[in-house]
């Protein structure tokens, strides 16, 4: 049997045992369409098809004649006992009930509050900000100046400012009463993390261009950029021990701290280096800081792992 740029020949071949003088499979990955091509040994029969990998297996078949030895897999089905078993965990979160239902154009990428009174909820869905009352539940305002889908957003401790990154790599300042854009900075890919340093006056976000960066809204100026993280950057906070310090987790597994002063120290506008660098061993998604300690909860995968930032990042579970 010959083959010609057949990606898991061997598996195939012993799985299907076909008799064929060509199979050319253009693309295979699990659950996603490909393209297949061959012919008969001995014959001018050929086509080209694109099907599903579920559907390989009995479309061969069917050109070998071999219809009548498919047999269809049976699924057995489980009943569901329709009874939960009564323990302290779910008696607790039973007795919350859903007091506010909000629906939305598009998906909701992102939901965030304030730090500080009146601590308004910032709601990222499709192209619109949307600013919530937290005590009434009634949408203050809806800041709707997007093109691309918004991934996240901040206010300012004053209420008065909100930071947005979006899609399109744009990070945006806006003023909140009259929801106009006083500043815009860059990305060259998805912002998915924007927040105001605590001074109010820089900013810092992170982007699936795999950059960290540093910005100062009076002068509009990038100030630093970090290029550490070798995969998109997906989440980042300021430490709640030290305002110089910023922390983000990347798709390459890695939770890193930088150091917002090294443009300062250095007088470059970017580095490669991070302060400190852990290893979560899966993509990071989210990670949260524990009130006025150096704890850090990092999550991935199936798991959370907490760390002593105070002990150079010792992993304590």
């Amino acid at each position: 049997m010959e083959y010609e740029h057949l990606l898991y020949s061997i598996e195939l071949s012993e799985i299907l045992s076909i008799t064929i003088d060509c199979l050319d499979i253009s693309y295979l990955r699990d659950g996603v369409l490909f393209h297949v091509r061959f012919s008969r040994i001995g014959s001018q029969y050929y086509r080209e098809h694109t099907i599903s990998p579920s559907r390989l297996f009995i479309f061969i078949a069917m050109l070998q004649g071999k219809m009548s030895s498919y047999k269809k897999v049976i699924v057995k089905q489980t009943p569901l006992s329709g009874k939960v078993e009564e323990t302290p965990e779910n008696r607790y979160w039973s007795k919350f009930t859903s007091k506010h239902t909000e629906k939305f154009a598009g998906k909701v990428s992102q939901i965030s509050f304030g730090e500080k009174a009146p601590h308004n909820m910032l709601v990222c869905a499709a192209t619109r900000v949307h600013v919530y009352d937290i005590d009434t539940m009634t949408v203050k305002k809806n800041v709707t100046r997007f093109t691309t889908p918004v991934n996240c957003a901040s206010v300012r401790d004053d209420g008065q400012a909100l930071i947005a990154g979006s899609d399109d790599g744009l990070v945006q300042l806006f003023d909140l009463s009259s929801r106009a854009i006083l500043r815009s900075f860059s990305h060259k890919s998805a912002v998915h993390v924007a927040k105001f340093v605590e001074d109010g006056t820089r900013i810092f976000s992170a982007s699936d261009d795999k950059t960290v960066k540093l910005f100062d809204l009076p002068s509009e100026a990038e100030l630093f950029s970090w290029t550490a993280h070798t995969d998109h950057v997906r989440c980042g906070l300021q430490s709640s021990i030290s305002p110089d310090v910023i922390v983000t987790g990347s798709y390459d597994h890695t939770i890193k701290l930088f150091d917002i002063r090294d443009h300062v120290i250095s007088g470059q506008k970017s580095s490669s280096n991070a302060t400190l660098s852990l290893d979560h061993g899966a993509p990071v998604n989210s990670i949260v800081m524990f009130p006025h300690s150096g704890m850090l909860a990092s999550a991935g995968d199936n798991y959370v792992r907490i760390w002593d930032l105070m002990a150079g990042g010792k992993l304590l579970n």
